[in-house]
């Protein structure tokens, strides 16, 4: 890697709440959930009960990690585009109670509906968002439109995990 590339990770994980399998069965997708990582044991995302949050997963239950499949996929990304999306996050982190999850974002993605609102996200417009807007990677498709299952289909993604939670431990 040269100095002037830095490396970001997508996590994707199978979560098994109720909302999770209810998606699940619409859309045929593994998985659930989408986070991006940029420090490596810090991941970003938006969730249904936080909104914008701080995910750890290395700090879920054992029962969690023991039960969720993951995958972990890597980005080689310019120090100009790191620091774009960091910068991003950092906006979010100031401004996080102004966020919401938004359901019916993730409804009309499920139905290929483009669309964008101010200040509502889902996990994965969350990560497509940053990597598309920081110019870290060129999407095939509207943010808005992008399921977890879709950052496998991106070729510049680099599969580096790929099991239960209990192994990202090594991981990253």
């Amino acid at each position: 890697m040269e100095n002037n590339t830095k490396t970001i990770y997508i996590l994707l994980t199978e979560h098994k709440d109720y909302i999770a399998q209810f998606y699940r069965i619409i859309t045929g997708s593994k998985y659930t959930h989408a986070a991006i990582g940029i420090e490596g044991e810090r991941f970003f995302s938006f969730g249904i009960r936080k909104g914008f949050q701080v995910e750890r997963p290395w700090l879920f239950s054992q029962i969690r990690k023991d039960s969720e499949t993951c995958a972990l996929y890597k980005l080689d990304i310019s120090e100009e585009s790191y620091n774009e999306i960091k910068k991003r996050i950092d906006k979010f982190w100031e401004n996080k109670n102004e966020y919401r999850f938004s359901f019916i974002g993730l409804l009309l993605c499920m139905l290929k509906i483009p669309h964008r609102f101010k200040k509502q996200y889902f996990c994965s417009r969350f990560v497509a968002e940053l990597l598309s807007e920081s110019g870290a990677l060129k999407l095939k498709k509207s943010p808005s439109l992008y399921h977890p299952n879709d950052f496998m289909k991106e070729a510049q993604l680099f599969l580096c995990f790929q099991g239960n939670l209990t192994g990202l431990d090594t991981a990253v």
